[in-house]
């Protein structure tokens, strides 16, 4: 009842302010320039099975072997996306497009008119502006990821997420060849290392076979002999054949150029503007100033109440206010 009361003695404040706040916020919103959002979805693309069970086949017979293919979580994409060397080079990539028959041309600080004291700080204000408009959503799931981008033209927001897409699909690539490159280099070594025991067992069963020309029928001692130096050949035979498949196989992964991401949804160019959500706005200006309006009318209230019935005490908050507002004024000035 109390704030009711309030509201009503002081309708000027509680109808005018709401409504001078949905004014402001309605004609911000008008005059706010319009935003287009382009989006892409892609699935990062499996790691090589053929390589993997070579790895296998090699780790049954006690050769310890790095991961391959290079893949990622769709997290760690999502992390490249939004990484700022990304952001840095989409900034300073050149643009051309044409909209409403005018041409456009430039990079993001040109076309966008950021300001700033130096060339550094423009460039920092706008690839903070343009880490608010990528956005990066993970199908946990389904594992897709999809980005989207929102410009102030509509070509503009296709070619940023098609750049968004190149760059993530650069990145893949090289982190999956400069891997393979090292792995190949790895199954070099292990694979000298292979071929130098299995000619050691290949000599080895020669030595033993040059030796016991005669009597190996007859004796199960050497028989057993010369089927243990066969099964020890079987075996490096077969370490050494998995570690030339690794290593070929890492060969080709270090200089292949395939895609390393598979676009389900190609940029789209939007023909229609985001919303603007401009009735929603002003709604919730409405309501938020409505509820301030009747603070500040109980507030008013209440002191007008002090005033006359305490005007001992209200003289001293006036004067601690008066004083308060007088060292905030003097301190002010000597900083």
């Amino acid at each position: 009842v109390t704030i009711l009361e309030s509201a009503l003695r002081r309708p000027r404040l509680v109808v005018g302010l709401p409504l001078l706040v949905g004014l402001i916020v309605g004609l911000i919103g008008l005059f706010s320039p319009r935003t287009f959002t382009s989006s892409a979805q892609f699935v990062p693309q499996s790691t090589d099975l053929s390589a993997s069970k070579v790895a296998g086949l090699a780790a049954q017979f006690g050769v310890a072997v790095p991961g391959m293919g290079g893949g990622q979580s769709p997290d760690a994409y999502a992390a490249v996306v939004k990484s700022r060397s990304d952001l840095s080079g989409l900034v300073d990539s050149t643009y051309r497009f044409e909209v409403n028959g005018q041409q456009y041309a430039g990079d993001l600080v040109s076309l966008y008119k950021t300001r700033g004291d130096t060339p550094a700080d423009r460039h920092e204000r706008a690839v903070k502006e343009l880490a608010k408009a990528v956005s990066v959503d993970i199908g946990l799931k389904s594992g897709v990821i999809a980005v989207k981008v929102k410009a102030r033209w509509a070509p503009l927001a296709q070619q940023l997420c098609q750049h968004i897409l190149n760059y993530v699909n650069a990145h893949n690539l090289a982190t999956r060849q400069a891997q393979a490159l090292a792995e190949k280099q790895f199954y070099d070594s292990r694979f000298e290392s292979a071929t130098v025991d299995l000619r050691a067992a290949e000599d080895a069963l020669q030595q033993f076979l040059t030796s016991n020309r005669i009597g190996v029928a007859d004796s199960p001692r050497l028989a057993r002999e010369e089927d243990r130096l066969r099964r020890l050949i079987s075996m490096r035979q077969q370490v050494f054949t998995s570690l030339m498949q690794a290593r070929d196989q890492a060969a080709m992964d270090a200089v292949h150029s395939t895609p390393a991401i598979s676009v389900i949804d190609h940029p789209d160019l939007p023909y229609r503007p985001d919303s603007r959500l401009l009735l929603l706005k002003v709604v919730v200006g409405v309501l938020a100033s409505f509820v301030v309006a009747c603070a500040i009318a109980v507030t008013l209230d209440r002191l007008a109440a002090v005033k006359r019935t305490q005007p001992t005490t209200m003289g001293r908050l006036s004067a601690l206010w008066n004083a308060a507002l007088r060292r905030l004024f003097f301190l002010r000035a000597r900083a």
